[in-house]
């Protein structure tokens, strides 16, 4: 799907990929997004209205290589999927996993995902800057 995106500052089109992947053989997927290799200008101005101070400066980010990004946070059923257990009994199987740390996601979880691929196609945690 497509879409032509206006502001006040900017104009692009964007033409969204995204694909399903399996969790080994589970039958439970992660929907991901084809993120390009590119160029943008990431943060605010200072002069924006209600602008939170930790939303600058703009500054340039330069992604070298296009990746997957999942669309969705994990799920309950995904975690339970790839790990085999939950870290808490609360909530529906389509909520967001919750209670996991660093090291749940990190040594449990992504290693889990990982094992079917080639070395160098490996699922990973978004670093820090792409969390905003």
């Amino acid at each position: 799907a497509g879409g032509e995106t206006s502001g006040p500052e900017w104009n692009f089109r964007l033409e969204a990929q995204e694909q399903d992947f399996e969790i080994g053989n589970t039958g439970v997927y992660l929907t991901m997004v084809w993120i390009p290799a590119g160029t943008f200008q990431m943060g605010t101005p200072a002069t924006e209205p209600e602008r939170i101070q930790d939303e600058g400066p703009v500054h340039e980010v330069t992604i070298s290589g296009g990746f997957w990004m999942g669309k969705y946070e994990v799920t309950r059923e995904q975690w339970e999927a790839v790990t085999g257990s939950l870290p808490t009994s609360v909530g529906a199987a389509n909520l967001p996993v919750d209670s996991v740390t660093y090291s749940d996601i990190n040594d449990t979880f992504l290693p889990a995902i990982n094992a079917p691929y080639p070395a160098g196609e490996k699922v990973r945690q978004r670093p820090c800057p792409f969390w905003v």
